[in-house]
């Protein structure tokens, strides 16, 4: 845990490190945590960026400070971040780990970190101490003892090859890493870079892409290499929070079996991706659905 922290800051924007002291507390002899450092190192600077982005501009003028402490307590390791920022009204702590999207249309940013760290076997709460500011509290397993090794390693499968298409940074950076422990993995911010990544010769055996994008939704994607022809577009999966238009709606019941729903956990989501994989190898069935 203390690593991936460490890490997590080294990964911050420049401008918040500079405008906001964050202060880490953490013991060297720190067990370590039953999770992949990677995913965990992810989650961590998704939670750090937004504890320090609310300790920016405090009304007295002075810098904001975010302070980061862990501890053992049983089989779990406690780690806290408390920020500065305003204090949080009862309706924003009942909607903090919500999936749905605010009013401008933007999601709820510690859903996804909070369904990550309960697939890692964790929780996460988000507390308000006396005083203002908010508390994000984690609680991650210690690691068990490693099995003994009595067989060799099998040899390792070819790595499938996925690109994930999704608006959202924060999301797609932790699909990028959850995903990577078993497939090269590329991702495009949307489906224009998507295009242009295909166009350049990226070659997938899957795409993931998000249905409701601006400018150019997976709808839209799906259409454009349906019109060219390319195999990709029966290769192609989609995550929906939700359609919102009679097209959407009419998408989503022509292609059910190409769905993920939102919010989702890890394991669904590599099951189902294992499942289009192998339909996809199958000589008879030229895609996913």
């Amino acid at each position: 845990v203390a690593q991936a922290m460490r890490q997590a800051t080294q990964g911050l924007p420049a401008g918040l490190r500079a405008r906001v002291d964050l202060k880490l507390d953490l013991p060297a002899d720190l067990a370590p945590a039953w999770t992949d450092e990677g995913l965990l190192t992810a989650v961590l600077t998704l939670l750090v960026q937004r504890a320090m982005e609310r300790s920016l501009g405090g009304a007295d003028g002075r810098p904001g400070v975010v302070h980061a402490s862990a501890q053992v307590r049983g089989e779990e390791v406690e780690l806290r971040l408390q920020d500065s920022g305003p204090a949080l009204s009862n309706a924003e702590l009942q909607v903090a780990f919500d999936a749905r999207k605010d009013a401008d249309g933007v999601p709820l940013r510690l859903w996804s970190a909070w369904r990550l760290i309960q697939n890692l076997g964790g929780k996460v709460e988000l507390l308000q101490p006396e005083g203002g500011g908010s508390t994000l509290r984690l609680c991650i397993p210690k690691a068990p003892a490693p099995p003994p090794a009595v067989l060799p390693a099998p040899a390792a499968p070819a790595r499938a090859r996925l690109l994930v298409v999704d608006d959202e940074d924060a999301l797609l950076r932790l699909l990028a890493d959850a995903l990577s422990l078993d497939a090269e993995v590329a991702t495009a911010a949307s489906g224009a870079e998507a295009l242009a990544l295909l166009q350049q010769g990226l070659q997938p055996d899957l795409i993931l892409c998000d249905l409701m994008m601006p400018q150019m939704t997976g709808i839209a994607l799906h259409a454009h290499l349906l019109a060219q022809g390319s195999p990709l577009a029966g290769r192609m999966v989609f995550m929906t929070g939700g359609a919102f238009t009679p097209e959407a709606r009419d998408f989503v019941d022509a292609h059910s079996s190409r769905m993920l729903k939102k919010p989702f956990r890890l394991a669904t989501l590599r099951a189902s991706l294992g499942r289009w994989l192998e339909a996809i190898k199958a000589p008879a069935a030229p895609g996913p659905g």
